[in-house]
């Protein structure tokens, strides 16, 4: 998921397609017309970040396991989700993920949860998941971990 060079994330989910019988992710970005919020010039410049890489399954609990996702956690700290991506191998996984513009009061921001997620092996188990900020508000973070997703929306930049 990738909103480009002038856009940051506001949701997530993950969508089961009927057609294709499987699972894919829909997402929603908010775009700044002149390649920033407003001040862009005053805006850090985007950065790209990864989490460590760890376990992606084992041969008694299959490759790929999707709950070894409870590993990595996706923080901008102070800035904006811009993309992120799941990079898997046959043992280990990685999220890579870029940051971008800043929050315009980051004492505001705040923590949500979604619905209990069951702990799945395949990423057809969190079909019609959601993590989704409220309006005027961008998504800065999330991570999976206790059978669900948290995470961080901030007021957007003024």
């Amino acid at each position: 998921m990738d909103c480009g060079a002038s856009g940051v994330m506001t949701k997530f989910s993950f969508e089961f397609d009927d057609e294709s019988r499987g699972v894919h992710n829909a997402y929603e970005c908010a775009v700044a017309a002149n390649g920033g919020p407003t001040g862009a010039d005053a805006m850090p410049p985007p950065r790209d970040k990864a989490t460590a890489y760890g376990p992606s399954g084992s041969h008694s609990s299959g490759r790929n396991a999707m709950w070894d996702l409870d590993q990595h956690v996706v923080d901008c700290g102070d800035q904006f989700l811009r993309k992120w991506m799941l990079r898997q191998w046959s043992s280990s996984m990685q999220i890579s993920y870029g940051c971008a513009w800043r929050t315009g009061d980051a004492d505001a921001c705040e923590v949500k949860r979604t619905e209990e997620v069951p702990r799945s092996k395949k990423v057809s188990g969190w079909a019609g998941v959601e993590l989704a900020c409220p309006a005027e508000k961008f998504l800065s973070g999330f991570n999976y971990a206790n059978n669900t997703f948290s995470y961080k929306c901030c007021p957007r930049p003024y």
